[in-house]
């Protein structure tokens, strides 16, 4: 039997980026925003835990700011006695919002980071 455990995100940066390195790898951690349209009402805001490891959390700590829209495709962990549910980043995508939007250190970023 075949299964899939596949997580598209597309939505803003809510929050701050956390970015913890004490660890084997250095992880991100942040939060991306998207709305459920639900029959016969507006709509519910929806916060989603998201966690990036390796070179792409600092990927996102380099280049990713608060507000950027993002497309994030990953897999849903689910929670553990030590953790919330949460994605896992494989791919983060910087919409075309922050096109032409420099990075801290004054040059252009790149609109993409994965694991690949």
């Amino acid at each position: 039997m075949r299964t899939v455990n596949r997580v598209t995100l597309l939505g803003p940066l809510v929050g701050e980026t956390v970015v913890d390195g004490s660890g084997a790898e250095p992880e991100a951690r942040f939060v991306v925003l998207t709305r459920a349209w639900i029959a016969g009402e507006d709509y519910r805001e929806e916060r989603h835990a998201v966690v990036a490891r390796g070179h792409l959390a600092l990927w996102i700590a380099r280049h990713v700011r608060r507000g950027e829209v993002l497309y994030v495709d990953g897999r849903l962990e689910p929670a553990s006695a030590s953790a919330p549910a949460h994605v896992f980043a494989r791919e983060v995508v910087r919409t075309a919002a922050a096109a032409g939007r420099k990075d801290r250190d004054g040059t252009e970023p790149s609109p993409r980071g994965s694991l690949m």
